[in-house]
This record gives C-alpha cells, structure tokens and sequence, in this order.
C-alpha cells in the first residue's frame, strides 16, 4: 500500500499550522498561539502514531 499522498498531506497540515503558529507570534498574538499550539501536538502525535 502506498502510504506516500496520506503521508504528504499529513506534512503539509503540519507546515500550516506552523506558519500560522509563526504569523501569531510575529503579531504577538500570545492567546491564539497557545491554542493553537494543542492542535500543533495533538496533530504531530496523531501522525507520528503508526497505523
């Protein structure tokens, strides 16, 4: 099974939450970045979980 395309979407969610991430804290948008930092990890362990 080819698990490349779901692996690829996978990152590519990863990289926009991390640049929204960036975007907040360049703007010191302290409150949004906290909250939005749980769904940055909860993401990375979602998908570093084997299938």
């Amino acid at each position: 099974m080819n698990h490349a395309p779901h692996l690829y979407f996978a990152w590519q969610q990863l990289v926009e939450k991390s640049q929204l991430m960036l975007r907040l804290a360049t703007e010191e948008q302290w409150d949004e970045l906290i909250a939005s930092e749980m769904a940055y990890v909860n993401a990375v362990q979602e998908y570093s979980t084997p299938d």
